[in-house]
């Protein structure tokens, strides 16, 4: 094992992308094509390893065809991937504890949208960079006093390909793919 994490991932999965830069949207080069399963992999631990305070890979198990599936978590907040499981919503003295706020995002549901799966992986890292950036998205994990007086931590739950067996078939077998390929 190497004293860098991210190459530790990268090296795991066959990859190396340096060159995509994650500290910034305007100098990256990652969102100027759409990339393979691999790829994707590859930018969401590296995301994760770039933004630890914000960013955490989950594993939501396997695919049919035994394709590890992944989601980003990304808040500023306490998170249970982030730390203990004894962690509590914190709140201001005398505000009633209110259900954290929550978003799912999903990209390609069916195989052949790319362009879901693209759309995605952009506002996970619209999300984590730094706020001064003319595209960031990070506002949106501010900390805000609700309605009913309570503070509230949002938290992005971010699941850039739910059908990997078949978006992996189509960059390998048929581009117009439109379901899984388990089975086939």
């Amino acid at each position: 094992m190497s004293s860098n994490p991210k190459n530790d991932v990268n090296n795991a999965l066959g990859t190396s992308f340096d060159s995509w830069d994650l500290t910034s949207l305007e100098n990256t080069t990652y969102h100027s094509t759409y990339h393979p399963l691999n790829d994707i992999y590859s930018f969401i631990h590296d995301l994760a390893a770039t933004y630890p305070d914000l960013v955490s890979v989950v594993s939501l198990g396997h695919s049919g065809e035994g394709r590890e599936m992944y989601a980003l978590e990304i808040s500023a907040g306490p998170s249970w991937n982030k730390g203990s499981h004894e962690q509590k919503w914190r709140v201001p003295e005398g505000n009633d504890v209110e259900e954290p706020l929550g978003f799912v995002i999903t990209g390609a549901q069916h195989a052949r949208e790319w362009v879901a799966t693209a759309t995605a992986l952009y506002i996970a890292h619209a999300l984590v960079v730094n706020k001064t950036e003319e595209y960031s998205l990070g506002h949106l994990l501010d900390r805000y006093v609700s309605d009913a007086a309570v503070l509230v931590t949002p938290t992005f739950y971010i699941v850039p390909v739910p059908n990997p067996d078949g978006y992996v078939h189509t960059w390998e077998h048929d581009r117009f793919w439109y379901a899984t390929s388990f089975g086939l």
